[in-house]
């Protein structure tokens, strides 16, 4: 879904020492993300709130970082078109 506005997942990993690459664990001393220019925070399928906006905007001080609904985004089958339109509605703002 990233790919089709124009978006990729950092970091691009293939796993390794720490699980799945989709689940990275950071560190927030990678050089990358200073590079960072937009952070999404689901809430599906780990419920990000509020509180973990500072620390995200800490780990990727030139990102806008928001929330956004993991329901359209996180879960496909009758979701996925409503969530690609969501997407990239967020893409263009």
């Amino acid at each position: 879904m990233l790919a089709e506005v124009g978006w990729q997942s950092w970091p691009a990993l293939e796993g390794g020492e720490t699980g799945a690459a989709r689940y990275p664990q950071l560190s927030g001393g990678e050089p990358w993300l200073a590079q960072i220019d937009r952070v999404l925070l689901s809430s599906e399928p780990y419920r990000f709130d509020g509180s973990h906006l500072p620390l995200a905007q800490a780990l990727c001080p030139q990102a806008r970082v928001q929330l956004v609904d993991g329901e359209l985004l996180s879960w496909y089958g009758p979701r996925a078109a409503a969530g690609l339109d969501y997407l990239r509605g967020l893409a263009v703002h």
